[in-house]
């Protein structure tokens, strides 16, 4: 059945620069019954766009107070930092997000995936598993998580923020076994980049 067309007969535009009407709107909609509107969430458009990445990384045999680290460099695209997943395999572990720390660059890379298996963008992102000489930063997020007094088991956490990350900016992402045990650590994020002027 052939759609029909929704006319938005004004509308503002709000993003603080030009508060003008703009003209009217017709849309096609997927069923000329229910006159609905099929709509996609930004992460699940960013997907389809090939503009959604993500990267992981695990240290087994983390001794207590050691980390899981991973340097994250952004360059010219504005990257939009969406979602992250943390795991231990043992007792409590922090997770932190630094902000321009000082430190040595590292030199293994993390591999990078497009979500979009058939899209032939690439990530301007950069993230190495290994710096070193970390110092300073400014502290965006500060997690814990674990099984607490539990001397076994495991504990995951996730979280959908959206972070829009400065250009050309060094981030830390450190995650600190906290236990008495020697555990698996695991860390996985996801991000999204855009061109433009604006985020």
């Amino acid at each position: 059945m052939a759609g029909n067309k929704t006319t938005v007969r004004s509308a503002r535009v709000l993003d603080g620069r030009d508060q003008s009407l703009i003209p009217p709107l017709s849309l096609d909609t997927e069923d000329g019954i229910a006159n609905s509107i099929r709509v996609m969430l930004t992460t699940h458009a960013n997907v389809h766009a090939g503009d959604l990445y993500s990267a992981h990384h695990e240290e087994v045999g983390v001794a207590q107070n050691g980390t899981l680290l991973m340097q994250f460099d952004t360059g010219a695209k504005y990257t939009h930092f969406k979602r992250f997943e943390v795991y231990t395999d043992k007792e409590d572990a922090r997770f932190e997000i630094l902000e321009d720390p000082n430190l040595t660059d590292g030199t293994s890379e993390i591999r990078r995936v497009n979500r979009n298996r058939t899209s032939s963008n690439v990530s301007t992102i950069t993230i190495y598993s290994d710096p070193t000489s970390i110092t300073g930063g400014f502290k965006l997020e500060d997690i814990r998580f674990g099984s607490g007094d539990k001397k076994a088991g495991s504990d995951s956490r996730s979280n959908d923020l959206e972070l829009i990350l400065a250009l050309n900016t060094t981030y830390l992402i450190r995650l600190t076994n906290l236990g008495s045990q020697a555990a698996i650590l695991y860390t996985k994020l996801f991000w999204y980049e855009k061109t433009g002027n604006t985020p």
